[in-house]
């Protein structure tokens, strides 16, 4: 009778614990999954913006412009989302929508320089952008960050604007590439190239307005993502080796031996987490494959059969989320989430749709 009560006293306390550990990873894993997709599925086939949140779809942009997205933030709870957008009749707008509303709109058409008489030097006739690109922006806090290439006199220079307000990177006498803005607690990191005397792209990091040079400018370089944690800081991109460019990762300024060797394969994005390196890329040698790296190991997202490409890395808690689009057997592109090996279709494959992001909080 005694070991009787024990065993049921035992699968009591079993119960128990099984009952608040599905609580805890109910809580734990209470978190919501966003994606940006640009879309054809407009007036005309035009683009839309779109918003795909655990599921559901909301169109940010109206199907008779058409718009492109850029990047997402997801801070506090709200979306951030950067694109482009061209109203019927209107010329090409920079915005950034916050929950799908208008925060601002830049123009960012061109001015045709075509008019000028025969004596005119031939650079003074090409079409010169008369304001500045978006290359990225974040969002920390209530603060809202720029980062642009502005243009002046067909040189580009890196700014950044915080809130509005303008902060030059570099001063002009050398064009510029900006890629990527990171904010992480008062400190601003800045990804870009800056050409040299003798105009090749150096891979550089500002870190409040600092710079730390990656490449010696020997060979072009190529810039493609940054990510920041612990302290440390990692860069992805890649770097002219006399017959490629060869994917490359730098921590705190040092290349990582042994990275990525394989020729045709060009990355996307980095994430890194308890020391995993994440990179998602696509391989480019023959039918074009969406991949995903991890400490070495190479794994094909796509199915080989159909052209494939992988713009976006993510890890929560350990999951692997990364973001690409395929073709399908009618060639249309459809939006794909891979998690852990499972792939979710995003788009129903009717028209083209083009996955730019993906993020989980």
């Amino acid at each position: 009778m005694k070991n009787i009560l024990k065993l049921t006293s035992l699968l009591i306390l079993l119960l128990i614990s099984s009952c608040s550990k599905d609580s805890a990873d109910d809580v734990t894993s209470n978190t919501n999954t966003y994606a940006l997709l640009s879309s054809e599925i407009g007036t005309n086939d035009n683009g839309v913006i779109q918003l795909w949140k655990n599921g559901n779809i909301t169109d940010i942009t109206n199907k008779d412009s058409y718009s492109w997205g850029d990047n997402m933030v997801i801070e506090n709870g709200d979306v951030y989302i950067s694109g482009s957008e061209k109203e019927v009749g209107g010329s090409v707008q920079t915005v950034i929508w916050k929950n799908g509303v208008k925060l601002n709109s830049t123009t960012s058409a061109k001015t045709n320089l075509t008019n000028f008489g025969a004596n005119q030097k031939n650079e003074e006739k090409l079409a010169v952008p008369t304001n500045a690109n978006l290359a990225d922006f974040t969002v920390s806090g209530n603060n809202i960050y720029l980062l642009k290439d502005e243009f002046v006199d067909g040189i580009s220079k890196i700014v950044m604007y915080k809130n509005g307000q303008p902060t030059n990177i570099t001063n002009g006498s050398h064009r510029t590439t900006a890629v990527k803005i990171k904010v992480i607690g008062s400190d601003v990191y800045i990804l870009g190239l800056e050409e040299n005397e003798s105009s090749t792209s150096v891979l550089k990091v500002w870190k409040n307005g600092q710079p730390t040079n990656l490449t010696d400018g020997t060979n072009v370089a190529r810039a493609n993502d940054i990510f920041i944690t612990n302290n440390d800081v990692y860069v992805l991109g890649r770097e002219y080796n006399g017959s490629y460019l060869k994917p490359k990762l730098w921590k705190n300024g040092v290349e990582t031996p042994n990275f990525i060797s394989d020729q045709y394969f060009s990355p996307t994005s980095l994430f890194v987490e308890n020391d995993n390196i994440y990179v998602a890329g696509t391989t480019i040698k023959n039918v074009r494959l969406a991949q995903l790296w991890k400490n070495g190991e190479t794994i094909n997202l796509g199915s080989n059969l159909k052209y494939s490409y992988s713009s976006n890395v993510y890890v929560n808690d350990s999951k692997v989320y990364v973001s690409f689009f395929e073709q399908n057997q009618d060639d249309i592109f459809v939006s794909k989430l891979w998690i852990d090996g499972e792939i979710t279709d995003l788009s129903d494959g009717k028209t083209n749709s083009f996955i730019q992001k993906v993020v989980v909080k």
